[in-house]
């Protein structure tokens, strides 16, 4: 008995590292750091002002769209224009939404922050956000504001 219980130990010893070299491998391959953080209700309300696309009066920046955009509305970016070599500023309550957070990219071109919010309740979900500046403090999305930001579904990175 006491020897099975041994090769048990031993046994779950080698089953723990194995998956936790896998994890690690997986973790590793994937160069992405993934956000989810949600404070406060989103619950926008107004218009959608569209990004890319083939629709009419849509727009071909995201900044524009931002720009243009009142307290309360959506701006939805499609994938089919991406990348989007952009660096934003978000100041005003809007919800900025990607098609799909693998295909929807804003890439920063190494230029300071991709993303800067200075409003409050901001809801950014679907997108791959990268190459921000090198140099501190330069980041993928750098919040200033107080409250109710939700970033959701992303994947930032470089």
């Amino acid at each position: 008995m006491c020897m099975q219980n041994r090769l048990l130990k031993i046994n779950v010893v080698w089953l723990s590292t194995i998956l936790v070299i896998t994890v690690c491998a997986t973790a590793a391959v994937n160069h992405a750091t993934f956000i989810s953080l949600s404070i406060g209700d989103h619950g926008f309300g107004g218009k959608t002002l569209y990004v890319g696309g083939t629709g009419p009066n849509n727009y071909t920046k995201i900044q524009d769209a931002i720009d243009n955009a009142s307290s309360g509305d959506t701006v939805f970016v499609y994938d089919d224009s991406s990348p989007y070599h952009e660096n934003l500023f978000v100041n005003k309550t809007i919800s900025l939404v990607g098609e799909d957070k693998n295909t929807t990219i804003i890439d920063g071109k190494k230029q300071g922050d991709v993303v800067y919010v200075s409003a409050d309740s901001v809801n950014i979900t679907g997108f791959t956000i990268r190459n921000s500046s090198i140099s501190y403090p330069a980041a993928g999305v750098n919040i200033h504001s107080t409250a109710d930001i939700s970033s959701n579904f992303n994947r930032v990175f470089n």
